[in-house]
């Protein structure tokens, strides 16, 4: 019973699944991990005692209840798993507090540690919504518009304190955000987005889904799947696209390598994704047409 215990109150090193920046959420069956000194100091409580009665670490840091199943790790650095080690990642609020080189680099060793066909979800603040609050709360003249929206972004605090927790704030970095994004600006630095929906249901033949549009916007070309919707689009988006067949692996293959041997090629396609992007495909465009047609349903 204490080795069962024991295994629960440690990193699951043997996992393969990989959990970065997990704060208090630990489920057991990842290996979580997180930059804090809690993650530390959630498996070594007398430590964490004896820096609460030194006076060095704040009592209400150390009540936080910080799950003793994650493993303490630096994200601004490689990470220290082998190729092809997980199955699944996922972070959730994580890599806005990096600088954006580092999210970068971070997501590149994500792509190295996954296997192929994994999953990978990140998860991050959006920023054109809080843009757009901010905005709405300046056409109800808001007085406090501008603080809520620098409160929301979280790139420094309102003050600034000189306690020893905040002295250690400062040496880590890693608590405010560095680097906000939007749809448009996580997919800006890929060569080609995938739009690779199975023909498993008629829903899935017949929709298309938002982030063939946000890599429009973002100007990055992207590959579709052989659906019967897709298909009809990639007859509009030209050299913007390439259509695949996911039941022909070697010929979806053959495209890939075709695509990315032509500098030319890549450059001509995200030329025409961006001005697709701009003059067809977004939403500032669509809305106008929605309402027209809204209206005109409606008869006024």
């Amino acid at each position: 019973m204490n080795s069962r215990a024991n295994v629960k109150d440690r990193p699951n090193l043997g996992s393969r699944y990989l959990h970065l920046g997990c704060g208090l959420e630990a489920p057991q069956g990842w290996l979580n991990v997180d930059a804090s000194f809690q993650a530390v100091f959630a498996r070594w409580p007398l430590i964490k005692r004896s820096l609460v009665a030194i006076g060095v670490y704040p009592r209400s840091q150390a009540a936080i209840p910080w799950p003793p199943n994650v493993m303490r790790l630096d994200l601004r650095r490689p990470l220290p798993f082998a190729s092809d080690q997980f199955d699944a990642i996922y972070s959730s609020h994580t890599f806005e507090h990096l600088y954006r080189d580092q999210a970068l680099a971070l997501a590149s060793e994500c792509c190295r540690v996954l296997k192929s066909n994994g999953i990978c979800r990140v998860v991050v603040p959006d920023l054109e919504a809080a843009i757009v609050r901010y905005s709405s709360r300046k056409e109800e003249r808001t007085e406090t518009a501008a603080d809520n929206l620098m409160d929301e972004l979280l790139l420094q605090p309102r003050g600034q304190t000189r306690s020893l927790l905040s002295v250690y704030h400062r040496l880590m970095n890693v608590h405010q955000h560095k680097w906000m994004y939007d749809g448009a600006s996580l997919a800006a630095p890929h060569d080609l987005g995938l739009a690779t929906e199975p023909t498993i249901s008629e829903n899935r033949s017949i929709c298309l889904t938002n982030k063939i549009f946000t890599y429009l916007l973002a100007g990055v070309p992207v590959a579709l799947s052989r659906t019967a919707a897709q298909a009809q689009l990639f007859r509009e988006l030209g050299e913007a696209a390439l259509l695949i067949n996911l039941d022909n692996p070697i010929a979806t293959a053959t495209s890939f390598d075709s695509f990315f041997s032509s500098k030319d090629r890549q450059v001509g396609a995200r030329r025409a994704a961006w001005a697709l992007g701009q003059e067809k495909f977004n939403w500032d465009l669509e809305k106008e047409k929605f309402l027209v047609s809204m209206a005109s349903c409606l008869g006024s």
